[in-house]
């Protein structure tokens, strides 16, 4: 039997010679290369010496334990999330309410008649007399050069009629804001303390609608895990 394997390699041998013989160098040498190994492999494994191949074996990981207990600090995290998330409701909760109300309601955000009046009567005072005395002014030196033949400086009569105008767009703006807000209330001379209550107000009002607006987003995220 071993003369007839060496036989049958030296068959194999010449018979793969004569195929590539009309080959490129580079690929004959190339094929002749792994053929022989293939050969040699395969006699090699015939007898017994072939590489013995290493079973690797997978390293199992080790898996987590789920039983474990809870540290005090995760637990009061949970329930500050959970303390957030209430909050977070009722606060949604008291949104839908005030707008359901305003939606049924419709004179609920119209402004008072005496509130309205109020405001009429300081933005006619504290606006109109600035501007109208800015009027009077520029007629008064608009005569004074035609008239008497005075002169003045172009600079001085654009700065003696501009400033009444800026404070007569100031008192419009002060008249609303010391105006008093409450309807029984008639409110003070200067409005001093009342314009500081309003601008409270108002910014107060400017922060309301921004945290509403934040709200509106996250209702219906709170929704869909309320439902889950």
């Amino acid at each position: 039997s071993n003369k007839e394997e060496k036989i049958m390699l030296f068959l194999v041998s010449y018979l793969l010679h004569t195929a590539f013989a009309w080959a490129p160098s580079s690929i004959t040498n190339n094929k002749l290369r792994q053929n022989r190994r293939l050969i040699i492999v395969a006699h090699s494994s015939e007898k017994g010496f072939s590489p013995a191949v290493k079973k690797t074996k997978k390293s199992s990981a080790n898996s987590p334990q789920n039983d474990t207990p809870k540290s005090p600090l995760l637990a009061q995290l949970l329930e500050e999330e959970s303390a957030k998330k209430e909050a977070l409701a009722a606060e949604i909760a008291e949104l839908k309410e005030r707008e359901a109300y305003v939606s049924e309601n419709t004179d609920a955000g119209r402004i008072p008649d005496a509130v309205a009046n109020r405001m009429a009567i300081r933005m006619a005072i504290l606006g109109g007399v600035p501007v109208f005395g800015g009027l009077a002014l520029f007629i008064f030196f608009y005569l004074s050069a035609t008239k008497n033949d005075n002169v003045f400086q172009p600079t001085a009569v654009a700065a003696a009629t501009t400033a009444p105008w800026i404070l007569g767009l100031l008192g419009i703006g002060y008249g609303a804001l010391s105006a008093s807000w409450d309807d029984d209330e008639p409110g003070s001379l200067l409005g001093v303390d009342e314009f500081k209550t309003n601008i409270q107000r108002i910014l107060e009002g400017l922060r309301r609608s921004s945290k509403d607006a934040k709200l509106r987003e996250s209702a219906p995220t709170l929704d869909k895990k309320n439902t889950k």
